[in-house]
């Protein structure tokens, strides 16, 4: 009886010697390969941000595939260099550390020793990977989920003459509004999603706008709660300070008796002097002497 092996081919021509999982085509490995790299696509297709989920870092087997992600998302544009770069230098660091431990067996897997159970299903692989059911994964991920088109250049907005019919200065504010409005970007975003009838990629872009919307909706009214607290602390404590000074010449009054008026509590009631005043004061201090 033939025995059933993973459909993957090798670069060299081989093909892969696994058995499949169970009602698939690939081996464990393969078909996980397969289906991040269908996520990739779509994402790509969609124009939506790619998440890359590295693996358990357990063993080099494991490493030595984090790699591929890393190089993957690399090479389709969907992960920043910068970011590429410093995780391949901790898997590098990881790699080294799993080569000094001592476990035998790190990272090679030999049929003849090794006894483990191997998974032999993959039930929910769709669902992990966000893609529909009953895919061909034989196909390349670039045919499955085409590019998106790349946006279609904007042309120049024609001149247009002023309307005869439409007088700016006795028209009424709303109607100059709703004349002259300018779009955002984020309208023209939309609008070519509408243009591309692409429903899935517009209902969620409007989710995420509603919840930025509402995120800011929330700060707005923490700062005006803050503001009335605020407003309230201070009230309280304006008449904290008044109840201070209100008892403490009560206590006064009660200790040394009535407080009479002494010669700076008038001189403190008194407005301050002014310029003018000054200034009358000395005319007549030197008429005075001259007289």
């Amino acid at each position: 009886m033939p025995t059933k092996h993973c459909h993957h081919v090798k670069v060299d021509g081989a093909c892969c010697q696994l058995p499949p999982l169970t009602g698939r085509n690939y081996c464990q490995f393969h078909l996980e390969n397969l289906g991040r790299r269908m996520r990739m696509a779509r994402a790509r297709a969609r124009r939506q941000p790619y998440l890359l989920v590295l693996p358990i870092l357990e063993d080099l087997n494991s490493v030595e595939v984090a790699r591929q992600h890393v190089m993957d998302a690399l090479a389709s544009g969907q992960l920043d260099p910068k970011v590429a770069g410093r995780l391949l230098y901790g898997l590098q660091g990881i790699s080294c550390d799993l080569r000094s431990a001592k476990p035998p067996r790190l990272g090679v897997y030999d049929p003849a020793i090794d006894t483990a159970p191997r998974a032999t299903e993959d039930p929910g692989f769709e669902q992990k990977h966000d893609l529909p059911p009953g895919l061909d994964l034989s196909q390349p991920p670039e045919v499955l989920f085409p590019p998106a088109a790349e946006a279609p250049e904007v042309p120049a907005a024609p001149a247009v003459a002023a309307s005869a019919a439409f007088d700016p200065e006795t028209a009424q504010p709303s109607e100059r509004e709703a004349r002259y409005r300018k779009v955002t970007a984020t309208e023209v975003e939309l609008e070519h999603l509408r243009q591309a009838q692409d429903r899935e990629a517009l209902e969620q872009r409007q989710r995420e706008l509603q919840r930025a919307d509402n995120l800011r909706h929330q700060r707005e009214e923490r700062k005006l709660v803050q503001a009335r607290y605020l407003v309230e602390a201070d009230q309280r404590n304006q008449a904290t300070e008044q109840r201070m000074v209100a008892d403490f010449r009560a206590w006064e009054e009660q200790k040394y008796g009535p407080r009479t008026e002494t010669a700076e509590d008038e001189a403190a009631r008194k407005p301050p002097a002014t310029v003018s005043d000054a200034t009358d004061s000395a005319t007549a201090q030197e008429k005075k002497s001259g007289t």
